[in-house]
């Protein structure tokens, strides 16, 4: 095999490693599916289920949360919110504490596992603001679900 075609062979080699990482990274601050399993994601502002998602951080309005995974087995699942630019391109300056008051990750305790049905999967739900976490400023947040900190499972852009 020649020098050229060795060199051809790495380049494609670590262009499949890099290009994943980066388009990752670009989709974060998005909504999106990381995990193929989860299915129905729902956000609600819950005195009006219909209106833009949009929180009165002055009112006692909160966003009801609620998402299936398919996987029929119960996982710790955490959520954060990560505050974001004006055009969700990263997150903003602000330290966790200057933008969220309280834990700076809760854990999702409230599920159903699913009865009756040909595909077995289990409802999470929360809810935010709560007694665990409170925005303490306007703009833009991500809401980011995960077991692992390292891979969210999903990602959902709020106001």
């Amino acid at each position: 095999m020649s020098y050229k075609k060795i060199l051809e062979c790495l380049w494609l080699c670590l262009q499949s490693i890099v290009w994943p990482a980066q388009s990752y990274s670009q989709r974060f601050y998005d909504n999106h599916i990381y995990d193929e399993g989860i299915h129905g994601i729902k956000v609600a502002l819950s005195q009006a289920p219909c209106a833009p998602l949009v929180l009165d951080l002055n009112g006692n309005q909160y966003f009801t949360i609620s998402f299936d995974d398919l996987n029929d087995q119960l996982r710790d699942l955490k959520y954060t919110f990560i505050h974001c630019t004006f055009d969700w391109k990263q997150p903003s300056d602000l330290q966790k504490s200057e933008y969220l008051s309280g834990f700076e990750e809760g854990f999702i305790q409230d599920y159903q596992l699913s009865m009756n049905s040909l595909q077995h999967y289990i409802t999470y739900s929360f809810t935010f603001p709560n007694e665990e976490m409170r925005p303490l400023v306007s703009g833009n947040y991500l809401l980011c679900v995960y077991e692992d900190e390292s891979q969210p499972l999903f990602t959902y852009r709020l106001m």
